[in-house]
């Protein structure tokens, strides 16, 4: 085997990073632990331009090692038990295990982000009603508001609402124009920096895709109509598609994946944008509930995936009709601001032919600028 020689990290580098250990006890372990790293490594490498590189999870090093690190105290790092000085206290290798005879540990040096979207929302649970823009004056309910809070370098304002919209949208169009699919989008795969910047991470399920051509899918969709179990056939001009045509994980965050994808491909980047938008509203309008624990071990079937499609999309309708459900954990958000986002997740959500990153990254972008005239 060949050893790699010891870690150095990015000279005169202020950032901070962290180790992520994960233990590969089969095959498909560490087949797709080595697709995240290669999927994360070639967006860095298709991508020229530094800020937009940062967008994205970055992997400084990575190896294989029969033992896991040592457990150590927040105040006393240890680093030369994680990171020995000497090649021969721990092997450290990039040659891809064939056989497993006990377990072997994945290591990767990333840089260390403040925390999830997941926890964002836990820890700003309270929320805001929406209001107009005659109340921002300073009105009772309005002055009743405690200042925005402030979490991870993000404060939790209207404008920071519609700038981070922006920004993932935008980084999801970066990464489908290089003709990838996520395939695992949800909230705790999109991170935030200690600056409030949001980084898409974990591509241990994305592919590069193929164009699929024209087909039609049926699908039964009972969100908005009254006529339950009714089945849609859904035509698509396939062209401009982007899909993984091989079966993908059976097992998943399954609230988050597209019903379509489960039928066909288990992986199209309409997917990648529906999972989004739900991930956008959960991080904006969502509560605090244990409905957004995780449900990774969850086997994903068209079914459940369906249902949960049904389920939001009623949401998102329902909102047009009852004002009370209008709140958000950014505020003040004036109801204009509250109609471009919910707007904007809808076409990223829609059951028929929904808005791709790039119509919805343009919308935003005009919303941003409007906003700061």
């Amino acid at each position: 085997q060949s050893i790699l020689p010891s870690l150095s990290l990015p000279p005169n580098t202020k950032r901070r990073y962290a180790l992520a250990v994960e233990r590969l006890t089969t095959k498909r372990s560490v087949k797709d632990g080595i697709r995240g790293i290669s999927m994360a490594q070639f967006i860095q490498e298709q991508l020229t331009d530094v800020a937009d590189q940062k967008r994205f999870e970055q992997i400084e090093e990575w190896w294989f090692q029969s033992t896991n690190v040592a457990h150590y105290d927040d105040d006393n790092i240890g680093q030369k038990r994680v990171f020995p000085s000497s090649t021969t206290l721990v092997e450290r290798s990039q040659t891809i295990p064939r056989r497993f005879l006990g377990t072997k540990y994945l290591m990767a040096l990333k840089p260390l982000y403040a925390m999830d979207f997941k926890s964002l929302v836990q820890k700003a649970p309270t929320l805001y009603p929406i209001v107009h823009n005659d109340d921002k004056a300073g009105t009772v309910a309005v002055q009743k508001f405690p200042p925005p809070k402030t979490i991870a370098g993000l404060t939790l304002t209207e404008q920071s609402a519609l700038n981070l919209a922006y920004e993932i949208c935008y980084s999801g169009n970066l990464m489908h124009s290089l003709g990838m699919v996520h395939r695992d989008i949800k909230p705790k795969n999109i991170m935030l920096t200690f600056e409030g910047k949001p980084v898409i991470i974990d591509f241990g399920f994305a592919q590069v895709g193929k164009p699929i051509k024209t087909t039609s899918t049926t699908i039964t969709n009972n969100s908005n109509n009254n006529n339950n179990n009714k089945k849609i056939t859904q035509r698509h001009n396939m062209q401009d598609r982007i899909c993984v045509v091989n079966q993908g994980q059976n097992k998943g965050e399954v609230g988050y994946v597209l019903a379509q994808d489960v039928v066909q491909y288990r992986g199209c980047q309409e997917g990648d944008v529906y999972a989004m938008g739900k991930t956008l509203y959960e991080i904006l309008f969502g509560e605090a509930t244990p409905e957004q624990q995780s449900s990774g071990k969850l086997t994903i079937t068209t079914e459940d995936a369906q249902l949960y499609n049904d389920q939001f999309r009623a949401i998102l309708m329902e909102d047009n009709h009852q004002a009370q459900r209008r709140v958000s954990r950014f505020y003040p958000m004036s109801i204009e601001v509250y109609e471009i986002l919910m707007n904007v997740i809808r076409g990223m959500c829609r059951f028929d032919n929904p808005d791709s990153f790039a119509e919805a990254s343009e919308t935003l972008s005009f919303a941003v600028k409007s906003t700061l005239q």
